[in-house]
């Protein structure tokens, strides 16, 4: 009951339990070792070609291994959304793809906070402020 109420008034504090969740949504693999947690993803060569990757935390690291889990997340909502308005082109200027970089990043961290971490009272305000737009 206390984490209920602790999540609807103040921020979440991301958890084990969320790590695994979150893992799950990249199809990434976590595994429980003696010394901490190991987990089974990607990451990127030098030529930027995906590749598999493995992490290791330790057990007082959980918010470090949420932090990845949510980095990853929210590149995928930030590529959606360059998608989305930009399509697949290139900016013709280095001002141009840094105001891009700048703008998707915003937008990114904006969207995937608010879903993941935002109080449960700010929230319900908001989805009462759309219901009656």
């Amino acid at each position: 009951m206390l984490d209920l109420l602790k999540d609807f008034f103040i921020e979440h504090q991301p958890t084990e339990a969320d790590a695994y969740r979150k893992a799950g949504q990249l199809g990434w693999r976590i595994e429980r070792t003696e010394t901490g947690y190991t987990v089974y993803g990607t990451g990127y060569d030098q030529n930027e070609k995906e590749v598999p990757s493995t992490y290791q935390f330790p057990f007082d690291q959980v918010d470090a291994m949420n932090y990845l889990f949510d980095h990853v997340l929210s590149v995928r909502i930030g590529e959606e959304y360059r998608l989305r308005v930009y399509g697949p082109d290139e900016p013709e200027t280095t001002e141009e793809a840094s105001r891009r970089r700048h703008e998707i990043r915003d937008y990114r961290i904006a969207v995937y906070h608010a879903a993941e971490y935002k109080p449960g009272w700010k929230r319900l305000v908001e989805r009462s402020r759309n219901a009656f737009a």
